[in-house]
């Protein structure tokens, strides 16, 4: 099943209405969900992508430092904890993710980048979420949602395509959509071109029992979406020293931001540092 959006905030509540109304009861871990299998969506506008406005509380300061987090390619759980205590639920017993996305695509994303640039048209830059020799084994605690990202350079505008085995529309959802978007507009600017369509997809794109009266509230957007169009760099290092900066040093004044983008992430990652 395939759905069509502006972008995730305006057709997220749209997009919740189809899982419960369209999805399978399946229930993994003896959890309750509805599924669809080999969902997909689109969005045309990838700078509107955090779903403020529409009933779903969003996390300003979560949203912020895992974008940072993923575009920075380092992993600072307490700083993810400060932002969210329930994320702590998530971390393995060494109080850290065990697959944070960050590390994982650090040394892989610089050569995607130079890939678009050698060859505009290529098809061949795409970074790995899930490595086998992490992740095909057995009773681990944790294993990462998204298997791959690409970008494509069509028409003069950077398309972006993710694959996920699994995602929970209510809870990953969103934050997923908004640090990934939030990594192509990054990449955008380094390249110096026009961010293109974000096109995502899922194995099994859910909804557990829990979250179904509150997705069922769920409404059409209102008011403005944040100004995140992205970090601007001239290259990619420099992309990720402006993530570092922003997550470790953000002060609620005095900060040259070269982008609203910017400006937003660092008012909301100065709520981590108590500093807002």
């Amino acid at each position: 099943m395939h759905f069509e959006m502006e972008s995730l905030r305006e057709g997220y509540h749209r997009l919740a209405a189809e899982v419960l109304a369209q999805g399978v009861e399946t229930s993994p871990r003896g959890l309750r969900t509805r599924e669809l299998l080999g969902a997909s969506f689109t969005c045309h506008n990838p700078v509107d992508s955090l779903v403020s406005g529409t009933g779903r509380g969003i996390v300003k300061a979560l949203a912020a430092a895992e974008t940072l987090q993923l575009i920075g390619g380092f992993h600072d759980p307490e700083a993810l904890v400060r932002a969210a205590p329930h994320f702590a639920n998530y971390l393995s017993e060494d109080g850290k993710q065990r697959a944070p996305y960050g590390p994982r695509l650090a040394e892989q994303l610089p050569v995607a980048i130079e890939r678009l640039r050698q060859d505009p048209d290529t098809r061949q830059a795409q970074v790995t979420v899930w490595q086998p020799e992490l992740d095909n084994a057995l009773g681990l605690h944790d294993y990462p949602c998204t298997t791959s990202l690409q970008w494509l350079l069509r028409g003069g505008r950077l398309h972006m395509v993710v694959h996920m085995r699994s995602n929970d529309l209510f809870l990953g959802t969103p934050y997923d959509v908004f640090q990934f978007t939030q990594l192509q507009l990054a990449i955008a600017n380094v390249l110096g071109v026009e961010p293109g369509s974000y096109h995502h997809s899922a194995a099994s794109l859910h909804l557990y029992e829990k979250h179904w009266d509150r997705a069922r509230e769920l409404e059409a957007p209102t008011g403005d979406g944040p100004p995140t169009f992205g970090i601007q760099a001239g290259t990619w290092d420099e992309a990720v020293m402006v993530a570092r900066r922003i997550h470790d040093d953000a002060e609620p004044l005095g900060f040259a931001t070269s982008s609203p983008g910017e400006k937003w992430l660092h008012m909301a990652m100065a709520s981590v540092h108590g500093r807002s």
